[in-house]
């Protein structure tokens, strides 16, 4: 019984190595595609913990001049539902509300980020009009910024 609890705590720290590393891959690459769409850093990329974890969130100012925040989900592997469920989850008046008392106002420009997607993938976020990141940049750019429900 010691060893498979041994096993189960050794997977338990891989995993949670495995996901740290991915994570730092999804923030090299985003931070290099707002830079060159000439986004400009407000703060230093962050996780965000509510209700779960946000991945990437970083306040960032556009080329306008306006202060937005990114938002990043960051899986391994990318799938219809994982993008429809993200999207919905980031247009639903709740989870705004939750992202404003963190201190996370909006408006919101929405990433998923996969190390591997599906077949569906890019007509998802394409449906959703969310942003596809990979480790190759962006695949798909956000349909536009998302403004917070009132």
């Amino acid at each position: 019984m010691e060893r498979v609890e041994v096993a189960i705590k050794e997977m338990g720290q891989f995993q949670r190595a495995l996901g740290a590393t991915i994570e730092e891959e999804a923030e090299s690459v985003l931070l290099m595609v707002l830079e060159e769409k000439g986004y400009r850093l407000l703060d230093e990329p962050s996780t965000l913990f509510l209700d779960g974890e946000i991945d990437i969130v970083v306040p960032v100012q556009d080329p306008a001049g306006e202060a937005i925040w990114v938002i990043v989900e960051v899986k391994t592997r990318l799938s219809r539902r994982v993008v429809r469920d993200w999207a919905q989850r980031m247009k639903s008046a709740g989870w705004q509300k939750r992202l404003r008392t963190a201190g996370v106002p909006g408006p919101y420009l929405v990433y998923v980020f996969g190390l591997r997607i599906d077949q569906h993938t890019v007509a998802a976020v394409q449906e959703h009009g969310i942003g596809l990141l990979t480790g190759r940049g962006e695949r798909v750019p956000p349909r536009g910024v998302l403004a917070p429900c009132s």
